[in-house]
């Protein structure tokens, strides 16, 4: 907004011009009711300069460096007065109309001597008067039309249309993005329910991975030795043969001594060979057991806790076959059928009770 009312430099103007306007002599009536107004006009705008700058925005940007000219006119003659007069009277009736409310007393008074006594002003005040009161609620209409907001206004349909057309794309991608995340959802759910309890699964089977490598290098070994020890005997059998050795006497089986010793020895590691194979097979038993209860007993978190207040025994042989040690040999595994009775308790508990 233009400040210009409101401004020492248009005050100091206004203020001079009212006080060399009340030192005048009128020589008639006509213009002692002028000044008087000129007067009524300028204490109206010092008294509230930021309203007047508020209301009469239009006339300040035509013509309020002009207007400021005619206040610092040296000689007070008719002609220049009755100027001074149009001047005000369009921004005092530019204050009216952009003001809420009808004219006050005094206001009607300025107003009906504009328009009774327009042909005592001089012809370029009466044309100024005659635009006021005519043709200056148009141009301000106008000005206001072609503003930004109601263009807006104008516009209005239009960018309605558009928004409309805008929300029904957006309703449809939100649409096809919600039917993704609802396929999502339900294949992350599929794959929690076959392949993850409480990250156990994933644990058990690469411990299951690691423990296969085993098995294979364990069963290697094992026919490794299997095969080499009956290879050790053949050989020695056709050794003796070749070198024509005899046994007819009791100290002759010394020969025998480094032969039977390294069969003996390999006989020795065939049976560690075989126990540490029976071994890591009893222990992937174990594991795969543990995999399959985890694929079975899905949402045990949920489940467990308003479970374990009703009944705390009820998942207590499942928990210690999930969270036992992996054993070493077969006899000791916890036996498989254990939890079976407590798992089908575990799943009547489940079923809603009609």
């Amino acid at each position: 907004m233009n400040n210009f009312f409101d401004n020492d430099e248009t005050k100091r103007l206004l203020t001079n011009y009212r006080r060399a306007v009340t030192r005048l002599e009128p020589d008639n009536s006509f213009e002692q009711a002028r000044n008087q107004y000129i007067t009524r006009i300028i204490d109206y705008i010092t008294s509230t300069p930021k309203d007047w700058d508020e209301g009469t925005q239009i006339n300040i940007s035509y013509f309020g460096d002009v207007f400021k000219m005619e206040l610092t006119q040296e000689t007070m003659n008719k002609t220049n007065i009755d100027t001074v007069f149009s001047s005000l009277y369009r921004f005092f009736i530019e204050k009216y109309i952009s003001t809420p409310g009808d004219m006050t007393m005094e206001s009607r008074a300025i107003r009906k001597f504009a328009t009774e006594r327009i042909d005592s002003f001089e012809e370029s005040a009466r044309e100024q008067i005659n635009y006021a009161m005519n043709q200056m609620t148009l141009s301000m209409f106008k000005t206001l039309y072609n503003e930004d907001g109601l263009k807006a206004i104008r516009n209005f349909s239009a960018v309605k249309k558009q928004a409309e057309d805008l929300k029904v794309k957006w309703d449809e991608e939100l649409k096809l993005k919600e039917d993704k995340v609802i396929s999502l959802n339900a294949i992350l759910t599929n794959q929690q329910d076959s392949y993850n309890f409480v990250g156990l699964h994933a644990g058990f089977a690469k411990l299951g991975r690691i423990k296969v490598k085993e098995l294979f290098w364990s069963r290697m070994a094992m026919l490794s030795i299997g095969i080499l020890i009956p290879v050790l005997i053949i050989a020695q059998v056709f050794f003796y043969n070749a070198m024509n050795t005899t046994f007819e006497k009791p100290m002759d089986l010394v020969k025998i001594i480094p032969g039977a010793s390294i069969t003996l020895i390999m006989i020795y590691y065939f049976r560690v060979t075989l126990g540490n194979y029976s071994s890591v097979r009893a222990q992937i038993m174990q594991i795969e057991l543990r995999k399959s209860l985890c694929r079975f007993i899905q949402r045990y978190s949920e489940y467990s806790e308003g479970i374990s207040t009703k009944n705390p025994q009820l998942l207590a042989k499942f928990e210690d076959v999930i969270f036992s040690n992996i054993m070493a040999s077969e006899d000791k595994i916890p036996s498989t059928f254990d939890g079976i009775e407590q798992m089908a308790n575990f799943i009547s508990s489940l079923k809603p009770k009609g």
